[in-house]
């Protein structure tokens, strides 16, 4: 046995994978396999999806006894300030998805790890693409770094993260 890491070794386990659940429901699609594997994956390292480990550990035996419409998606796109009203706000453009979304909402922590946020945006209770928050610019004075989540959460029960660091100075 040896530690190995890296698309090399991981593309024979998601293919083996792949042919698991084309063996079980030979009418799925690529995209729909795909979708099978990455929303049945075990988080690691940070909450939601990240640089280092992506969605995380594939899970055999949680994708193969999914619903095989099950799927929960939540991802910022870009942080940015605009200007309403003489106003200034920083600005969450994202993506919240889900097969059957309970809700989802913006959140705010101080530091670059935050042991506690608030909610700085409205309740979402439906698929989203585009703005999921303006976020007061008042609100991050003082903080020198701070972390914006978007927490989707599925009816049942599931949980997609998806998280976003600010270099505030």
């Amino acid at each position: 046995y040896y530690l190995a890491t890296g698309t090399s070794f991981a593309a024979p386990l998601v293919s083996g994978l792949a042919s698991l659940l084309w063996s079980r429901y030979p009418d799925l699609n690529r995209g729909e396999v795909k979708r099978m594997i990455i929303h049945n994956a075990r988080d690691v390292d940070f909450p939601g999806i990240d640089r280092n480990t992506g969605y995380g550990l594939i899970d055999v035996q949680a994708t193969l006894e999914a619903d095989r419409n099950f799927f929960i998606d939540a991802a910022i796109t870009s942080v940015g300030v605009v200007q309403e009203g003489g106003n200034q706000y920083v600005q969450v453009v994202g993506r919240v998805d889900s097969d059957q979304l309970e809700s989802a909402a913006v959140e705010l922590g101080a530091g670059e790890q935050p042991t506690s946020f608030e909610a700085v945006s409205n309740a979402i209770d439906q698929p989203t693409d585009g703005v999921l928050a303006n976020i007061e610019a008042s609100r991050l004075a003082g903080m020198k770094q701070a972390v914006l989540r978007v927490v989707a959460r599925h009816k049942n029960g599931r949980i997609r993260e998806a998280r976003f660091t600010l270099n505030l100075g």
